[in-house]
């Protein structure tokens, strides 16, 4: 049984059975006057949404509030407040460094909640906190997250040369910017080294793809089912080698995907342990590693379209 520690407090137990319970989640909008809860997770208690607005308001109108184990957000829009995300269960107090992550982390969604409409759009709600906390883990470990957004552009070119329709290219992308999400769990000694990992590091390392399946499964819809797979399944190799030893159409084509544009995007990036790859030996790995780490198929495809994934990275290199 595997705990997973996330933010350096929060913890969740993977079997569901331990000591200590799962990480809950809740969501609830106002509408007409009151708060309705459309989004919960891990059989929350149901929370008083007012006495957080209360608290949020005796406290100078603090967006973000954190107790012992309970995080709230409120998000407002001109006319009064309009969302509330409730986090319950977390192990210990959050460090203030990760307080003002989690305040960086807000804003963004609250960028991203001001441009939906109510709870109609709970899904893309979804998908921004996620995000937001798949960047928060990218920025840890590289300074930047910048590789997410490569990678889901990158994935959408890869996806449209596979013919595959619009609904399911934004699907993918946006599904792709939450491979690493498990990283969360990793310890900042093993995320954040400058060198090589140990192979005991590196095994650490790994467990990041089960703990990126565990966070993204728990919840319904596509957009979360895509997520799950591709954290799950991202590192595996087309002829079985990968982290989990899945084999050829074993993989789900959605891991297939990100596992070519994560893999290109990372030699065209320079790392603590090895310098940027020029772009002509990047694609020479890819090609080469047809049949072998990629599905030779998808491959084709990549050779197709690699001018424009090149261009991408080159914009963001730029900027």
């Amino acid at each position: 049984m595997k705990e997973l520690i996330l933010f350096d407090g929060v913890i969740e137990n993977q079997s569901g059975t331990g000591m200590q319970p799962a990480l809950a989640i809740s969501i609830a909008f106002y509408d007409n006057g009151d708060f309705v809860e459309v989004y919960t997770e891990n059989n929350i208690e149901k929370c008083s949404y007012n006495r957080i607005l209360a608290r949020a308001k005796s406290a100078g109108g603090k967006p973000v509030l954190f107790g012992e184990h309970t995080l709230d957000m409120i998000f407002y829009t001109e006319s009064g407040p309009n969302c509330i995300l409730h986090v319950d269960r977390i192990k210990n107090r959050l460090s203030s460094n990760l307080q003002n992550t989690l305040r960086s982390t807000y804003r963004g969604i609250a960028l991203a909640l001001n441009s939906l409409e109510l709870k109609e759009n709970i899904v893309e709600l979804q998908e921004s906190v996620f995000i937001n906390l798949a960047e928060i883990a990218e920025s840890k470990q590289n300074g930047t997250g910048d590789h997410l957004k490569i990678v889901s552009e990158m994935v959408n070119i890869l996806c449209s040369e596979l013919n595959m329709s619009e609904h399911e290219r934004h699907l993918v992308s946006m599904a792709s910017m939450v491979h690493d999400i498990g990283k969360l769990a990793i310890p900042d000694t093993i995320l954040c080294k400058n060198g090589r990992l140990t192979e005991d590091e590196f095994a650490v390392m790994q467990d990041h793809v089960i703990y990126g399946y565990n966070i993204m499964s728990k919840s319904p819809g596509v957009f979360m089912a895509a997520a799950a797979v591709i954290a799950h399944q991202h590192h595996e190799k087309y002829d079985g080698t990968g982290y989990i030893e899945l084999k050829g159409d074993q993989i789900h084509l959605y891991a297939r995907i990100v596992a070519i544009v994560d893999v290109f995007e990372a030699l065209l990036s320079k790392r603590p342990y090895k310098e940027a790859w020029t772009a002509e030996r990047a694609c020479s790995y890819i090609t080469s590693n047809a049949g072998a780490h990629f599905d030779p198929q998808l491959v084709r495809a990549f050779e197709r379209c690699k001018d424009r994934l090149i261009a991408i990275k080159n914009r963001y290199t730029k900027s």
